[in-house]
């Protein structure tokens, strides 16, 4: 709920929180992109051994946070009366990213300890596949830790955040509105 208040110029001043638009949106987000992960795993359009298919959800997983993150800006502008500042555009999309990176690790950690499993082994295999055997046997006891669930959620986490804010920070160039100066 805002609390408004009208200065002695007749400015309104409404003290809106970001806070529950960029949960809103993260979670639309977040789901939605559990939604497009299940939907790529069940049709075989997501595998670590086909370097296309991965191309398909990286695109796909990039303009769901786009678009997530302009409406959740967009959303929150018309809450600001109309305008925003840059710096409370990137608030609301790093929010929005946030809560998006905390469900897709969640669902990470549950989709590759529970549901596709397969996918750690295939992806192990890749990176095998480019190895000597020296370096196989070097790196093998590394990659059972670092291509675990976990680590996974881990690194899933990080890279939504990293490219959210990413995709934030020039998303709000175009969606700022200031408010004019009156004098």
């Amino acid at each position: 709920m805002a609390n408004i208040t009208i200065d002695s110029t007749n400015y309104v001043h409404q003290d809106v929180s970001p806070w529950s638009t960029g949960l809103k949106w993260g979670a639309i987000g977040g789901i939605a992109s559990v939604i497009l992960t299940m939907v790529l795993y069940l049709t075989g359009l997501s595998r670590p051994d086909n370097s296309s298919a991965n191309w398909v959800q990286s695109l796909a997983g990039f303009a769901l946070t786009l678009t997530v993150i302009i409406l959740a800006v967009n959303e929150h502008k018309r809450e600001l009366q109309g305008y925003i500042s840059y710096g409370r555009s990137v608030g609301v999309g790093a929010i929005v990213s946030f809560v998006m990176a905390v469900i897709g690790a969640i669902f990470a950690f549950i989709f590759f300890g529970y549901i596709a499993p397969e996918y750690i082994d295939l992806a192990m295999e890749q990176a095998m596949t480019e190895m000597t055997e020296e370096q196989q046997e070097q790196s093998e006891s590394v990659m059972t830790v670092m291509m675990s669930p976990g680590m996974f959620a881990l690194f899933g986490f990080l890279a939504t955040m990293f490219w959210g804010v990413v995709i934030t920070l020039i998303a709000s160039i175009f969606l700022r509105k200031p408010r004019p100066q009156t004098f």
